[in-house]
């Protein structure tokens, strides 16, 4: 007997994540230092500091689900609706409930809290699905022995306390506990959404200072206005339910994965299709900066300066003409110029447009408005055919998703 894939779940800030191939913890870093004394054979103890917690998942889920996860984005946003990574990304919690053996149930879980986006990896080949793989950075984990709840609950202008179970997606307390610095604590999690600025903005809560609780009721120093929801994680005896229901089916909005042929590159100002693409990926990548406080068991939250937009074209040209005009396209050169590895490329704007298996309608597209390609590097093997990689940057930075066409 062993714990089986389908019985494990994740759930980000309300949403299950559909199409899920991997996740979880990569690591759990605990700085710690041993204190010595004068006068002592022995280590007087081993002190720690707040874990850096990185948390990784892969999904083949191509639809506009994900964008709700990452972007906070809304279902009814129009097609054509622009996410920009830079400003749009969002903290999430996510709770992992494991379902007992053959049962809807769930007996056991995980809680991860507020956590930080990090890198965003979306992967296009012939022989793969496409893959996004999402990288996310925190400080703490709760290995909960009984069912994991994120509440959520919605500001009204009057009231601060609010009992759990009365939220959505809740259940009545008592909630479990677990001690921090010798305070009890039951909430695991907190913090609160800003509606009203765009984009919406996110404030992570402090026990006494911004809250106090018992086993069954938060309670917010502030009021908070109908325009602010309240996230609240903890856990529970009681037994959360995950019928078969909750999965998606495949709809053309959310295929069961697109393969490379379902995906088209774009090129250019006249957005030039490219053809003979094997593979294609494109990375967002910031360096998260920790922001830390006396009196704090957790970190008040993360941040980042420029991020970096790096990718990979993969090509099969079909002769060496169609090759090296590709190779002039990349670098903005018209034949019969030549291209050199010294002039500094043009800023090109590269897409990749996803189609849906379903009905071949556009689920979702990837901007790189202003890409820059590296010199080729072209290598050929004997008994291969010759493929040659466009790696390329971003100029700025700069990663843009769309819902649909662009």
């Amino acid at each position: 007997m062993a714990i089986k894939a389908g019985q494990i779940l994740h759930v980000a800030d309300g949403f299950l994540v559909d199409r899920i191939q991997s996740a979880g913890a990569g690591s759990v870093n605990v700085n710690t230092e041993r204190i010595e004394e004068l006068g002592n054979f022995q280590a007087v103890a081993t002190i720690r500091d707040i874990p850096d917690l990185s948390f990784e998942m892969e999904t083949f889920d191509m639809g506009t689900e994900m964008h709700e996860i990452l972007f906070n984005a809304a279902s009814g946003d129009a097609a054509g609706t622009k996410y920009d990574v830079e400003i749009d990304v969002k903290p999430m919690d996510i709770i992992s409930p494991f379902k007992g053996e053959g049962l809807f149930t769930t007996v056991r879980g995980l809680i991860i809290p507020f956590l930080a986006i990090e890198s965003l990896a979306y992967n296009f080949s012939l022989d793969n699905p496409g893959a996004l793989t999402v990288g996310l950075r925190g400080d703490s984990i709760f290995y909960v022995p009984g069912s994991v709840y994120q509440e959520i609950f919605v500001g009204d202008g009057i009231a601060n306390a609010f009992t759990f179970g009365a939220g959505s997606n809740g259940t009545a307390g008592p909630a479990l506990s677990t001690t921090i610095d010798g305070v009890t604590r039951f909430v695991l999690g907190a913090y609160v959404e800003d509606t009203l600025t765009t984009p919406s903005t996110f404030t992570r809560l402090k026990l006494t200072t911004d809250y106090t609780e018992t086993n069954s009721i938060i309670t917010f120093i502030a009021t908070y206005p109908a325009t602010t929801n309240m996230f609240v994680l903890y856990g529970n005896a009681t037994a959360a339910t995950y019928a078969q229901g909750v999965h998606k089916l495949v709809t053309a909005s959310t295929p069961a994965a697109v393969k490379g042929r379902f995906v088209e590159l774009q090129l250019g100002a006249t957005q030039d299709k490219w053809f003979g693409v094997q593979s294609a990926s494109v990375e967002w990548r910031a360096t998260l900066e920790r922001d830390e406080e006396f009196d704090n068991p957790f970190i008040v939250g993360q941040d980042f300066d420029v991020p970096d937009v790096t990718g990979t074209v993969t090509m099969k040209g079909a002769t060496a003409a169609a090759l090296f005009d590709q190779i002039l396209d990349a670098h903005g050169i018209t034949s019969p110029e030549i291209v050199n590895a010294v002039t500094a490329p043009p800023q090109l704007d590269l897409r990749l447009v996803v189609k849906s298996p379903e009905d071949g309608s556009i689920i979702q597209s990837l901007q790189v408005p202003d890409a820059q390609f590296d010199p080729e590097s072209i290598a050929g093997q004997v008994g291969n055919k010759l493929e040659v990689d466009f790696n390329f940057t971003s100029a700025g930075g700069d990663l843009n998703v769309y819902k649909g066409a662009i």
